[in-house]
């Protein structure tokens, strides 16, 4: 695992935890999601998928990336 996985990964579960705290139903990496948008077998999933707690209303699907701006990630040109 590469140190930017590493802090993606990391990331992904502050923010999850974050919500947890608000009492907003969280599924981390939640799959099949797209299933149904692609004929052959979607690989796409979001980090995180927020619901509301009672099961109606709303989904807000969070994709999270980290990057880096000034070229310190990168391990070659």
């Amino acid at each position: 695992m590469t140190i930017c996985c590493g802090l993606n990964f990391t990331t992904v579960a502050v923010v999850a935890k974050l919500f947890r705290s608000l009492r907003i139903d969280v599924v981390v990496e939640p799959m099949g999601l797209f299933a149904d948008l692609h004929e052959e077998e979607s690989n796409q999933y979001p980090d995180i998928l927020l619901g509301n707690p009672r099961g109606f209303g709303r989904q807000v699907i969070i994709d999270i990336a980290v990057t880096g701006v000034d070229g310190q990630s990168r391990t070659s040109d």
